[in-house]
């Protein structure tokens, strides 16, 4: 084990109790939860982290135009759980190997995060597998197929601080309105992004567990408590972020955080 893999679990492991529900509404939203054939569709992405001059970047890609999905969009690797893989954490790192050429002995994996409602014309459970970086840099040979146009490291703290590059819309979202963030970057040799919706989430979130430092402007996150298959409905609770000093309410978001 890496000395920065060591620290990035010490890091998740001491802010483990640090999501809690909120106080209010915690069986807050049910949706409609669209089936594929034998059960509910899941999805994973993987969050690869490394270290570089005290600073801590994650993997993204931008997507390929040509896809009818969310073309040219900012996004961590990943894709839709395909029925031989053994586990999600297969998924994530499959989909990795597939989309960026990262081979998966090139990571190692911290934890994943519980499964949270993606999709606005379907609903799918999706989830963030968090791994380090087990190679130097030099030693990756990083390749986009045809589904990825650009690859690109992101500074994680550029996601807890607001500022120019940061604000935040409310959006319809089913029959809810909630606050959207939105991220402008300027990715080296490419041109600038704006990453937002759950890809943002899913890096501040990250950054939080990271840093063990909360954003600096209002954040709530929405895992899956259940799923009722006999009904298809999805039960979301709203988490928020308790910062270090406060109380901590010793709820866990999942046995290996």
């Amino acid at each position: 084990m890496s000395v920065f893999h060591k620290q990035i679990c010490d890091a998740f492991e001491k802010c483990s109790g640090s999501l809690s529900p909120m106080e209010e509404n915690k069986e807050l939203i049910y949706l409609p939860m669209l089936f594929n054939g034998d059960g509910q569709k899941r999805a994973a992405v993987l969050c690869v982290l490394r270290e570089e001059n005290d600073e801590i970047f994650a993997l993204m890609t931008i997507r390929s135009n040509q896809l009818l999905r969310h073309p040219g969009e900012p996004c961590f690797p990943g894709g839709m759980e395909d029925k031989m893989d053994k586990s999600i954490e297969e998924t994530a790192l499959r989909e990795a190997e597939e989309e960026v050429n990262l081979n998966r002995n090139e990571v190692q994996i911290v934890t994943t995060f519980p499964p949270c409602v993606s999709g606005f014309a379907e609903i799918l459970q999706c989830f963030l597998v968090v791994c380090t970086l087990s190679v130097t840099l030099d030693q990756l040979n990083l390749k986009p197929n045809n589904e990825v146009e650009h690859i690109y490291w992101i500074p994680l703290k550029f996601f807890l601080s607001t500022g120019p590059h940061h604000w935040q819309e409310n959006l319809p979202f089913r029959d809810l309105h909630i606050t959207c963030n939105f991220f402008r970057y300027p990715v080296p040799n490419y041109k600038q992004i704006v990453i937002w919706g759950l890809t943002a989430k899913l890096c501040m979130l990250t950054a939080y567990f990271v840093y063990s430092q909360a954003p600096s402007f209002p954040f709530t996150h929405f895992i899956i408590n259940s799923l009722n298959t006999e009904s298809s409905k999805i039960v979301l609770s709203p988490l928020r972020l308790v910062s270090s000093f406060e109380t901590i309410s010793g709820n866990k978001t999942n046995s290996k955080l």
